[in-house]
């Protein structure tokens, strides 16, 4: 009123939508990262020392071991026949090893829900987040559990962060 305050500097919409974006996709990797550590925290009540051994537990081993103990898999020799060739010729007997844990029930469902993503505040949207993972832009899913299989989608681009989908084997 008194000329004392300048306005506020508003950027052109393709800033604003960029920003928006942007802010999106940081929520989204700070979903994926506590994703990652609800994981290790689910395999360090079961006394799972796996991510001490292999470098990421979102990584190709990380996710097919993970993936196979919450199918039911429980014996450390088939769970690092899962692994890349290079960590099984390096560090096969340091896997075992590590694989070597107790198996209680609550910990394995703690372990899926951190697969599925279901434990973060983002999960009850539309898109709940995943863990991490590339897909090629072509790649059909099927979208959220709600959404009818027969109304599949083409994700646009590198949809590391997308819903879950038929691919994933979840």
């Amino acid at each position: 009123m008194h000329g004392l305050l300048h306005a506020g500097f508003v950027p052109p919409a393709d800033i604003r939508r960029l920003q928006d974006y942007l802010r999106l996709r940081a929520d989204h990797v700070a979903a994926a990262a506590g994703c990652v550590q609800l994981m290790q925290k689910a395999f360090e009540r079961m006394n799972i020392k796996l991510h001490d051994v292999i470098s990421s537990l979102a990584g190709v081993s990380g996710m097919a071991v993970t993936r196979a103990i919450v199918a039911g898999e429980r014996s450390p020799e088939a769970l690092v026949a899962l692994c890349d060739v290079q960590i099984r010729r390096r560090k096969e007997q340091a896997v075992i090893e590590a694989l070597r844990g107790t198996w209680a029930d609550e910990h394995v469902f703690a372990l899926r829900q951190a697969i599925l993503g279901n434990s973060s505040p983002i999960a009850t949207s539309a898109s709940p987040p995943r863990c991490r993972r590339t897909m090629t832009p072509s790649h059909r899913c099927p979208g959220p559990p709600d959404r009818p299989a027969s109304t599949p989608r083409i994700l646009p681009g590198c949809a590391r962060y997308w819903p879950r989908c038929a691919a994933d084997g979840i």
